[in-house]
Parts: C-alpha cells; structure tokens; sequence
C-alpha cells in the first residue's frame, strides 16, 4: 500500500476545506477574495491571505456596536508583502467593519491598507476577467453563486434587512448616548427627596445628576449629615435613571 507524503496530506487536508481553490491552493471565503488573488497571481504579485491578527482598543463612543467590549480583532484579508499593503475586500460595509478599519488605520499608520468595494471590484472583473478566464493556471472567473433571478431576489432582501437592523441600531445607540447625557445633565433638585437628602447634596454642591454619580457611596457616608438612610436614598433615586455611584 502506497504511503502518502507529508506534502501529499496537507495538500488533501487543504482540499476538504470549505472555500479550497484547486487553482490557487488556498481556501478563500468569498469568490470576490478568489477572484483578486488570480488578479495578483496574474500581475505576478506576492500575497498573503489572512496573514496577521490584530488587536484593537475601541473607543468609548464605538464600544456600542460591539456590546461594550473595549478591544475588537481584525484579521486583513490580504497582505501584499511586496509593497507592505494590507487589501480588504468588502461588498457590503457595515458599521462594525467601518469601525474596525478606522480603528486599524489610526493605530497602525505603519501599513498602508485599501479598501477593495463594490465600484473597485467591479472594474477589477471588466479589466482581467477575460483574461483570467482564458489563462490555463486558472479555473476561470468565478461569478456570484446566485444562479436565478429569484434567489436574487431572496438574497437583495435578505441584504436590506441586515442593512435596517443595522441602521436601527445606530439609531438606538444614538437615542441611549443622548438621553444618558441628557439625564447627568439633569439638575437633582427637580426630584422629589427628603430635606436631608436635599440638605446633603448642596453641602456637597451637586447640582446634577453627573455631580452626584461622582461620589461613592463611601464619600458620601463621609460628610457628618448623611446616614445610611440618605444613601439608600439617593442610590434609589439614580438607579431609576439607570446610574450608579462610582466605585
């Protein structure tokens, strides 16, 4: 029985992956990413594919779009190492990837990074498809897995939805920044309390919801006139607004 090689079982391996090109000897996810390695085959042009991980502090107004997280990996889809050029191909930006590109860009100015969208891929398929299609290295141009019109059809409107929740979340990210700035700039006073909740607050010259989440608990347990009771208190009070004292 015949032994494989080494070479012989990787090469296998790498054939039962999802997205593995015969022609080109990688695993792609998209046919736009296959597509734009065969054009860099053909200008002779080295490449990477996926070829280093990022890690990206996000800033506070940005974490929203990531449930809060403070850091996000990004992983370029292509590393030209010739010209050290990271390309990303994007048919379709959403507000993470923006996001993230932003965020890539202003934390690592030491790349050069293009965006590969939908007017650039375009011009790529009218410039080498033929000629990509009629170079015997390749299988071809590979052409958008919807076959019919009515699957086309299905996927524009499968589109549009994830478009809409996107936009909808925006808006509502928007809507909570601005009613959490809204409410710390709120003057305390307006609220119903007790006189000595009322009387500690302007010994301590809190004049808005902002000014009293500044203190802790403890702070405030500090000042001669104020109780446990008083704390409980004003901890029920901004709990409601959806604030707490600081730690």
């Amino acid at each position: 029985m015949n032994m494989e090689t080494r070479a012989e079982i990787v090469k296998r391996m790498l054939r039962m992956q999802k997205g593995y090109r015969e022609d080109l000897h990688i695993a792609f996810r998209s046919c736009w990413e296959a597509n734009y390695a065969r054009t860099l085959v053909y200008q002779g042009i080295k490449f990477r594919y996926e070829p280093q991980k990022f890690e990206l502090a996000l800033p506070e107004e940005d974490r929203v779009f990531f449930r809060g997280r403070e850091s996000v990996r990004y992983i370029p889809d292509f590393l030209l190492t010739e010209y050290n050029k990271f390309v990303e191909i994007k048919g379709f930006m959403t507000q993470q990837s923006a996001v993230k590109l932003k965020a890539f860009r202003e934390q690592h100015p030491e790349f050069a990074l293009e965006i590969i969208g939908q007017k650039e891929y375009q011009q790529l398929a009218i410039d080498y498809r033929d000629k990509i299609s009629n170079d015997k290295r390749f299988i071809g141009w590979e052409t958008d897995p919807v076959k019919t019109e009515h699957e086309r059809q299905i996927r524009m409107k499968e589109d549009q939805r994830m478009l809409e929740q996107e936009r909808q979340k925006e808006i509502e990210a928007s809507i909570s920044q601005s009613r959490y700035a809204k409410w710390r700039a709120f003057d305390v006073y307006r609220f119903r309390m007790s006189k000595r909740c009322e009387d500690l607050l302007r010994s301590i010259h809190v004049k808005t919801i902002g000014d009293l989440t500044s203190f802790s608990e403890k702070q405030l347990r500090g000042h001669n006139n104020c109780g446990k009771a008083t704390v409980e208190e004003l901890k029920g009070l901004i709990s409601e607004l959806g604030f707490s004292f600081r730690r």
